[in-house]
């Protein structure tokens, strides 16, 4: 961690990295591709989703909705598929994003509150309490 030409050893494994999956993909060595199941298709389109609306809802409906399937099915789905329903994998989402939201930011919690789409800071304290086991200030004081 404390080599004096870091970035630069990183940049150049990063490049040489790429130069070998190019080198791969110049060989024309066929990648095997597995036919997708309607359930595999819904299951990548929901975690689409979710990676980009989870500030907008974290109501099973509103994915349901926008896959134009019920929210049961969606559930099935995402059973089947992953072993967690899709209400675990919108809580897990919401959480993962405002875990780095409080570790890499400097955003109020009310401020994070509001862009993850909770009516106030009280209930997204709640929310992330019930989930983590500790307050948001907690977890921001923790990562410090």
């Amino acid at each position: 961690t404390d080599h004096p030409f870091r970035d630069q050893i990183n940049r150049h494994m990063l490049t040489l990295l790429c130069y070998e999956l190019a080198g791969i993909y110049a060989h024309d060595i066929p990648v095997k591709r597995e036919p997708c199941s309607r359930q595999d298709i819904i299951f990548r389109r929901f975690l689409s989703l979710l990676a980009t609306d989870i500030t907008i809802s974290r109501e099973v409906q509103y994915y349901a909705d926008k896959l134009c399937i019920s929210p049961k099915y969606l559930t099935i789905v995402t059973r089947q598929m992953s072993s967690r329903s899709a209400s675990d994998w919108i809580t897990r989402s919401v959480i993962l994003n405002a875990k780095a939201k409080l570790a890499t930011t400097n955003l109020t919690v009310q401020q994070i509150a509001d862009e993850l789409n909770f009516p106030n800071p009280s209930f997204f304290g709640q929310y992330f309490l019930r989930h983590t086991g500790m307050t948001p200030k907690e977890y921001r004081r923790s990562r410090m």
